[in-house]
């Protein structure tokens, strides 16, 4: 059932302004790009999108996609707005003789999912297709989870006019990000490119990244660690609630220091990255977070708030039930858990 025509409950529509599209134009175009990411592109079927990663050669991701071909068969690119620009770049660099070239869109980008505070379940809507609908006004696209869309509006998208159906309920983007890490998304940002191979974020169990399809840049490596057994760390689930001044001072280092005041999207981003601590080896970092997000915040001075985050963390000390606190040793307690048995 199309959520934009009609629906069985009310709908919330979310404008997603830090994700892009890219449309890949050419002859060459699917070849190519079945050549650079970790996902089968040619074999791509018509109306389903597929989950992939862009590697170095030392198999580290440097962006985490969705992709999807077009009526034309023109192939189109989701991904963060946020470090777009480099990875377009690096791509021009390989095309070499190939034909195909590479345009970011001025489409916009919205989030629909059922009218409440956080619709994704956990571990969740990676098990089938994402199927792909094309409407007069733009196209829709299965995002993991329990009925959550990405809507790519084409050209001007007015919800008020053009989603007549949409009973528009009050979210944020923030909230549709805690949606994607509660499902276990992993979008990778500037902050945290070059870091992570595909099966530390999981991309290996979600149907990101293909065993199958040959070579593209750092599929030696991921295809080792995966065939010899040797990955130790895999993404995780955690959550917390944690008191506005403490999450500054965590930030900044400061005990004393005075109050941020920063958006709960800025907050997200400088969490990014931030190492995770066990009071058993205080001295040694045990893991890192991957991606953040502080959901449903519309007062900056909200004394205690939710956070979600997708965290990397030993498979051992996730079997193990280990305490992880975020930040510091003594940082705020974190309640971990696994995302794919």
């Amino acid at each position: 059932m199309n959520p934009l025509i009609s629906s069985s409950q009310p709908l919330t529509l979310i404008a997603l302004p830090d994700f892009c599209v890219v449309t890949v134009q050419g002859e060459d175009a699917a070849t190519f790009l079945h050549g650079q990411l970790t996902n089968d592109i040619t074999g791509l079927p018509d109306q389903t999108a597929r989950l992939a990663a862009y590697c170095t050669p030392k198999g580290r991701v440097l962006a985490t996609l969705v992709v999807w071909r077009a009526h034309d068969g023109t192939l189109h690119i989701l991904m963060p707005r946020d470090g777009a620009d480099d990875v377009l770049k690096r791509l021009r660099m390989f095309v070499l003789r190939a034909r195909v070239t590479f345009s970011l869109l001025n489409d916009t980008v919205w989030g629909v999912q059922p009218n409440e505070a956080l619709s994704a379940r956990p571990g969740t809507g990676h098990d089938h297709p994402l199927g792909v609908d094309f409407l007069p006004q733009g196209t829709l696209i299965q995002a993991p989870g329990s009925q959550r869309w990405w809507f790519v509006a084409s050209g001007a998208f007015d919800p008020a006019t053009d989603a007549p159906a949409v009973q528009c309920g009050v979210a944020d983007a923030d909230t549709w990000h805690a949606g994607d890490i509660v499902c276990g998304l992993p979008w990778v940002r500037t902050k945290t490119r070059d870091t992570f191979l595909p099966q530390t974020l999981n991309l290996d169990l979600i149907n990101g990244v293909s065993f199958t399809k040959g070579c593209y840049p750092g599929q030696e490596v991921v295809a080792r660690a995966h065939y010899r057994g040797t990955v130790k760390r895999r993404m995780a689930l955690g959550k917390a609630t944690i008191n506005k001044q403490r999450l500054d001072h965590l930030i900044s280092g400061d005990p004393a220091g005075p109050a941020l005041d920063a958006t709960p999207t800025a907050y997200a981003s400088m969490l990014a990255g931030t190492d995770l601590f066990s009071p058993s080896l205080p001295d040694t970092p045990c893991g890192r977070v991957i991606v953040a997000a502080l959901p449903g915040i519309t007062d900056p001075h909200t004394v205690d708030q939710a956070m979600y985050l997708l965290l990397e963390v030993q498979i051992s000390d996730l079997e193990n039930k280990s305490e992880f606190r975020l930040g510091q040793p003594a940082g705020p307690i974190l309640n971990v858990t696994a995302l794919v048995e």
